[in-house]
């Protein structure tokens, strides 16, 4: 165990190419974490918290429930963000939220 403990770091901080190597995989490796589709920064975050705890919209059970559905209409194509727009500038009427939907929801013309 010791040995290839040994190994491993020669190889990854004796060895300039390895170690170039290794901050290439690191630095794909961030830059994946970061663009993940939710959490505080991403658009169905913030559709979600306009539709939950804004407008307590009560089509959703969970805050959470709404970032699934919202992350699995993104990667259908859905312009989540144009959504998120209408929906902010609806001011939480509930014909107007119909009608965002409507409009970039999954059936919209828009895709």
């Amino acid at each position: 165990m010791v040995y290839r403990k040994v190994i491993i770091n020669s190889i990854l901080f004796e060895n300039p190419d390895a170690r170039a190597c290794m901050k290439k995989i690191l630095t794909a490796f961030l830059l994946v974490g970061c663009t993940s589709q939710s959490g505080p920064a991403s658009p169905c975050y913030s559709l979600c918290q306009e539709l939950v705890q804004t407008c307590d919209y009560s089509a959703f059970p969970s805050f959470s429930s709404c970032e699934e559905g919202c992350v699995y209409y993104q990667e259908e194509g859905v312009d989540v963000e144009g959504q998120l727009t209408c929906i902010q500038e609806a001011e939480c009427n509930d014909f107007a939220v119909i009608e965002c939907e409507n409009e970039y929801g999954v059936e919209s013309d828009n895709e």
